[in-house]
């Protein structure tokens, strides 16, 4: 793979890093690049706010629904009720 790299800005970076290699440049070009990269992500990943409820405030909830909906379910002869039926549609169906 061949790479062309602009002669005034070898230049100028050899004056500013006194690298004399181009080889020797664009790898610091590289490990820059990738550097100033992971600082940006990380500072995207610090400066999201956080989700208003945690992910397992939420499984908890639905798995209390759910057994909630499976007691109910028994004391009425296996009668599946809104919660159940609604899992049972989207491929969540629990056998009674």
């Amino acid at each position: 793979m061949t790479i062309v790299l602009d002669d005034d800005l070898v230049k100028e970076a050899v004056e500013l890093t006194g690298i004399d290699s181009k080889r020797e440049l664009v790898r610091e070009a590289l490990k820059v690049l990738i550097e100033t990269r992971k600082r940006k992500n990380l500072l995207d990943f610090v400066q999201r706010r956080p989700a208003l409820w945690p992910p397992h405030i939420l499984r908890w909830l639905g798995a209390n629904i759910t057994f909630s909906a499976l007691e109910k379910a028994d004391r009425n002869q296996g009668k599946k009720g809104l919660w159940l039926k609604m899992l049972d549609r989207i491929g969540f169906g629990i056998r009674i």
